[in-house]
């Protein structure tokens, strides 16, 4: 078209008195061919020009869609990384834990154990210290009991050996008594026989009055002398019964 019309242009322009109407039309036809390709082409252009547009337009759109699901993307990996590393950390943490708790079990367990040991070691200990004990009293308890059955015996022994001594003494006292108003009787009465006296009343002396005296014999003196002899073996054995009476009062 473009061919055409320069050579359209460019053809001499012979002056026909007839062809003139005919050349205006040719040359109105051709500007409004002209006007036409130029409207085309500025259509064409403009189409272009929109379609270009378009294009980007379209392209930025898919850019912009393909970068929105890139960051879509990148943030659903990183958030499924994120929800990994949890999940991991997670893991570890149970792990951890179940590690602490099953190293604490058999802690506890081996010190209760050794706990339960040493309580029934001292458990042991002290009910053999207990028999030991038990068994040491029982021993002092019976030492002391026959000791205070041998004090008590020898105490016995002695009040009774006191007793039977102060009883012969008294039977002793009773039969020199005895024997010597017997023999001062007898002396009387031979010294009566002898003399050829009478008997005169018989005096006797009031009740816890003072005997009367009898010839050539001092009963007091007598009497004193025995009792004098016998507080003598008295007194030899009274550090026996202090004795005795001591370790009475120590147990």
């Amino acid at each position: 078209m473009d061919d055409l019309i320069s050579l359209l242009n460019d053809t001499p322009c012979r002056a026909a008195p007839a062809a003139a109407p005919k050349q205006q039309q040719q040359q109105q036809q051709q500007q409004e061919a002209e006007e036409r390709e130029k409207q085309r082409k500025a259509e064409l252009e403009r189409q272009q020009r929109l379609a270009r547009e378009k294009e980007e337009q379209e392209k930025k759109r898919r850019a912009a869609e393909e970068a929105e699901r890139q960051r879509k993307l990148k943030q659903q990996q990183e958030l499924e990384e994120q929800k990994r590393k949890q999940a991991e950390a997670l893991r570890l943490e149970r792990l951890r834990k179940g590690a602490a708790v099953c190293i604490q079990a058999y802690w506890r367990g081996h010190c209760g154990r050794r706990m339960a040991a040493e309580r029934r070691k001292q458990r042991q200990v002290e009910l053999a210290a207990a028999c030991l004990q038990a068994a040491w009293r029982c021993r002092a308890v019976m030492r002391q009991h026959e000791q205070l059955l041998a004090a008590a015996g020898a105490m016995q022994r002695a009040v009774r050996a006191w007793r039977a001594r102060r009883r012969l003494q008294q039977l002793r006292v009773e039969a020199f008594r005895r024997m010597h108003a017997a023999r001062v009787v007898q002396r009387a009465w031979r010294f009566f026989k002898t003399r050829g006296h009478t008997l005169g009343p018989l005096r006797v002396p009031p009740q816890g009055g003072s005997r009367p005296p009898s010839a050539g014999v001092d009963t007091d003196a007598l009497l004193a002398k025995q009792l004098r002899l016998r507080g003598a073996s008295d007194a030899r054995l009274a550090p026996e019964a202090q004795d005795l009476g001591g370790a009475l009062r120590r147990a």
